[in-house]
């Protein structure tokens, strides 16, 4: 299994343009297809033609498992304590991130 970088090249079906196309890797932020949220900055393969994203590389599928797990982890905290605890522990978390960083 290879591991892309930044820049490396390959090749993807671009459903936008609608064949086999040059790809370029970057990082970017990926709106997921349900509408559950955007994975920021994962590296994808882009399309060469038109931009669109059209491959993610094995090592950034950790990074989308990770991000769906949180959501999940989410909805069941708003189901199981109501709105305004889930929504008081989301900021908890946030302040503690801006206190390490």
């Amino acid at each position: 299994m290879r591991e892309f970088r930044e820049n490396d090249k390959s090749h993807a079906i671009c459903m936008r343009c609608e064949k086999h196309v040059a790809t370029t890797f970057t990082y970017r932020d990926v709106p997921l297809d349900d509408e559950a949220g955007t994975v920021e900055h994962i590296l994808v393969g882009v399309c060469d033609e038109c931009g669109a994203a059209v491959s993610v590389p094995v090592q950034s599928k950790t990074f989308i498992k990770e991000f769906l797990q949180g959501i999940e982890a989410e909805r069941r905290d708003l189901e199981q304590n109501g709105p305004s605890l889930a929504r008081f522990r989301k900021f908890s978390r946030g302040r503690e991130n801006e206190r390490d960083g």
